[in-house]
């Protein structure tokens, strides 16, 4: 948290600069290089849970509530119980619409 004071501090020192025309001299070198060493000094920890299975009901029983349709309801909960359990990544298991699905391709080999 911080580190979000210390980057507010920083373009409010920038701002006034940039209102009058003046070069800012926060867009220097060690300016810019200051909050990545200052996130280095007081590390954030990962906040992430792995998906258990409590978890992963409730995100299969809330697919249909962020669907229009039974159907897209339907193939989201397929898709997640597939993702987790054979611990697909998302580019695994979905593709661009321009670009040939990944998974069929793999198992059409």
């Amino acid at each position: 948290m911080l580190h979000l004071a210390v980057l507010t501090y920083i373009s409010a020192l920038g701002f006034p600069h940039r209102l009058a025309g003046l070069p800012d001299r926060t867009k220097g070198g060690m300016i810019q290089l200051t909050p990545t060493g200052y996130s280095k000094l007081n590390p954030s920890r990962d906040s992430r849970l792995p998906v258990s299975l409590p978890i992963l009901e409730n995100i299969i029983s809330s697919c249909f509530q962020t669907q229009s349709t039974l159907y897209n309801g339907k193939l989201l909960q397929g898709m997640c119980a597939i993702a987790i359990f054979a611990a697909l990544r998302i580019g695994e298991i979905t593709c661009h619409p321009k670009q040939t699905n990944q998974l069929a391709n793999r198992l059409a080999l």
